[in-house]
């Protein structure tokens, strides 16, 4: 069949058709394919989990369904940067892990959330703030075990929400996911802090020392000792810059996280499309580097 450049609706038999293109050994044949593919979504989906190839037809079809997958993805993560005010903070975050893992388990993950949270104590939102912060703490460090991943910071498996729930360490900002999530379950109004070079959480009313540092054994901060955290890195914090971030700030730095995870590596096919995640998240917004 023809491969056109416009958008249709194709039929059944014109998507097997294209698929079946995909056997083609010129590259950019197989890309124009792709390319209608993703425009077909979900039936294109449906019908490229369906089909029984075996070989390399069968490898480039799964091929090309995973960038049917991520496409549709990416067209969610433009929905969340629309809607964010009123989502949760992990629904961005899993987002982007759902960009790298497609099949991933969305609802394992938001059960493994909800079964931190009812395994919590109940003292954690009582009314002594300071009281249930240090609970906090010790429920997620030393009966959950989230920490810090110190020995492999650039491992992009720290920033992808769905590894930081089974391996139990990441960076700060997924590990304050983590913790803002059971939070938000337990009508806990904890924030998240966006310091330069770290994240931190704060719980309003608790006290001279109502941060925390989920990266570092869950210790409880006051606000010179996070100043002191950014010192370290030949910066002075702004007062603005210990103002809460909203989800799609978090979302958004993940995204960042995840870029310098993969340049690093020299992934170049993952850095960009972290770069265009970040650009649907925030649109207007150009990353260099």
């Amino acid at each position: 069949m023809p491969i056109s450049s416009e958008s249709v609706l194709l039929t059944d038999r014109e998507l097997i058709a294209l698929i079946d293109l995909l056997a083609d050994d010129d590259s950019s044949i197989r890309e124009r394919v792709t390319a209608q593919l993703i425009e077909a979504g979900p039936r294109a989906l449906l019908m490229l989990g369906t089909t029984d190839y075996v070989g390399t037809h069968a490898e480039r079809v799964q091929v090309a369904l995973c960038k049917v997958q991520q496409a549709q993805v990416l067209t969610r993560l433009k929905s969340f940067g629309q809607e964010a005010p009123n989502t949760s903070v992990e629904d961005g975050a899993l987002l982007l892990a759902e960009l790298m893992h497609p099949n991933l388990d969305r609802a394992g993950t938001y059960e493994t959330i909800e079964t931190l949270a009812e395994a919590a104590p109940r003292s954690i939102g009582g009314k002594n703030r300071t009281a249930g912060l240090k609970t906090l703490a010790t429920y997620m460090y030393e009966e959950c075990g989230f920490d810090g991943n110190h020995s492999d910071y650039d491992n992009p498996a720290n920033s992808l929400l769905n590894q930081v729930l089974v391996r139990r360490v990441g960076l700060p900002i997924s590990l304050a996911v983590v913790y803002l999530a059971v939070c938000a379950r337990l009508h806990v109004p904890l924030e998240g802090v966006g310091l330069p070079f770290h994240f931190v959480l704060r719980l309003p009313g608790a006290g001279s020392q109502a941060y925390l540092d989920p990266f570092n054994q869950a210790r409880l901060l006051n606000e010179n000792d996070c100043r002191d955290l950014v010192r370290a890195h030949g910066y002075e914090i702004t007062h603005n810059q210990f103002r809460a971030v909203s989800s799609l700030e978090i979302t958004a730095r993940i995204a960042r996280n995840l870029l310098l995870s993969y340049q690093k590596r020299g992934d170049t096919e993952d850095e960009n499309l972290m770069r265009l995640a970040h650009k649907k998240i925030q649109p207007g917004t150009e990353l260099v580097g």
